[in-house]
């Protein structure tokens, strides 16, 4: 069995699992790791965020540029764009066929 303790007080059940089948995180194997960052919003409706943008250290171009690279030549196709180091530009565009939003961050 892989529980190290179980109790029963006041109709509450406690349960440990044992330490070996617990699973190895990279603080146990001293590995560093980055912390992540929250994405911030870069384009809301078409509009660029210009103030999340200087905090992110980028430029207007830069954001644009990301933007082309994913097929969108207008910010006005995307309702939501969200930046992080980790995963970059994340693009939810306005769904013109539907007139729906597709929001995936």
């Amino acid at each position: 069995m892989a529980l190290r303790f179980m109790s029963i007080m006041n109709g509450r059940l406690t349960v440990l699992k044992k330490t070996e089948v617990n699973p190895i995180t990279p603080k146990d194997m001293s590995i560093p790791v980055r912390p992540k960052g929250a994405p911030m919003v870069v384009i809301i409706e078409g509009q660029l965020d210009h103030h999340s943008i200087s905090r992110l250290l980028l430029t207007e171009e830069k954001v644009l540029f990301l933007a082309r690279e994913q097929g969108y030549h207008s910010i006005t196709d995307i309702f939501l764009a969200t930046y992080t180091q980790e995963k970059g530009l994340i693009i939810s565009p306005y769904d013109v066929v539907r007139g729906n939003i597709n929001i995936e961050h």
